[in-house]
């Protein structure tokens, strides 16, 4: 690279010269000058900001009308979700929003069959090629917030993730027993390895490389939890949740069960969501679920799904 001058940012040093600029080894084009490149540098590179962890949201290209409204509500009940790196982990398509650092990867944009790639595929690569970050905390489009985000308790399971390095996850949702308490908070519990749906794909702070070593590419979000839960107990990693402090989530107020994506269609009452957050959207192009939808038989070649569930025991 040409010689420029230095710029010391948030103890990260940048070299500028007059054809481009180099950041942890990506490079981006850009013209000679400094406030201009400096505003670019900030909108192109957010792994500059000094964050602990990175947002993944998982997501699909089909449900990208799910998109305004998960971050309209995540920005108006996170405070300081501005200074967060965010990715929205689907196949192909594109999403800003405004004061959001958003990333869509758009790993698979020449792909021939992008559709047909597996969940834990997708979110793999996302975490090998996108992810700076040591810990991540994964979720899901059609978590809807209600209320604000706890973000005091959110930073103490950060920290809590930091000084444990045997903790490979939080769930940071309520879980089925067994577990027990931990000594630094009342509201935090070490679960069993017994415990059903060790793997959980509530929100949750996931350590990436250990994320990475559970992860199994064939896998649906449904296999990663029922399977991966089975593989969870082999393993020597810790796994956290939290305890019902009131009615509402500990840290984040969702309720994805009633509000949210069903098969593919809206549940009946995020349109109440959506009505009483001011937020309108066309509920038609996705459709909402009925009685007889929700009840519909799904056709299963029984061998696939012999093999994938060994591929997910094996060891």
């Amino acid at each position: 690279m040409s010689k420029g001058r230095a710029v010391r940012i948030r103890n990260s040093t940048v070299i500028i010269s007059c054809h481009c600029f180099s950041i942890r080894n990506l490079q981006y084009p850009a013209a000679c000058g400094g406030d201009s490149l400096l505003k670019i540098l900030f909108m192109k590179n957010i792994d500059l900001v000094s964050s602990k962890y990175t947002l993944l949201i998982c997501s699909n290209d089909a449900y990208e009308d799910a998109w305004d409204p998960l971050f309209i509500l995540l920005k108006r009940y996170w405070l300081g979700l501005e200074n967060i790196p965010i990715i929205l982990n689907t196949q192909t398509k594109e999403y800003k929003f405004d004061g959001l650092n958003i990333i869509s990867p758009q790993l698979y944009k020449k792909h021939f069959n992008s559709k047909m790639l597996p969940w834990s595929k997708i979110l793999r690569d996302t975490l090998i090629k996108v992810v700076k970050t040591k810990l991540v905390l994964i979720y899901l489009d059609d978590f809807f917030l209600r209320s604000p985000v706890n973000v005091d308790r959110l930073n103490k399971c950060l920290e809590f993730m930091e000084e444990h390095p045997n903790a490979a996850n939080i769930t940071l949702a309520t879980c089925p027993q067994p577990y027990s308490p931990t000594e630094e908070y009342p509201w935090l519990v070490k679960r069993s390895k017994s415990a059903p749906y060790l793997f959980c794909l509530q929100a949750g702070l996931w350590r990436r490389d250990r994320l990475l070593h559970f992860l199994r590419d064939h896998e649906s979000p449904w296999y990663f939890e029922r399977w991966g839960s089975l593989r969870g107990r082999r393993y020597l990693d810790d796994f956290y949740a939290l305890t019902l402090i009131s009615e509402k989530q500990a840290i984040f107020d969702y309720d994805a069960s009633i509000q949210g994506i069903k098969q593919g269609q809206w549940q009946p009452e995020t349109s109440d969501l959506f009505f009483k957050e001011g937020i309108d959207i066309d509920l038609s192009k996705m459709g909402i679920i009925t009685l007889n939808n929700d009840k519909r038989k799904i056709q299963r070649n029984w061998l696939k799904t012999a093999w994938a569930i060994f591929q997910s025991l094996r060891p």
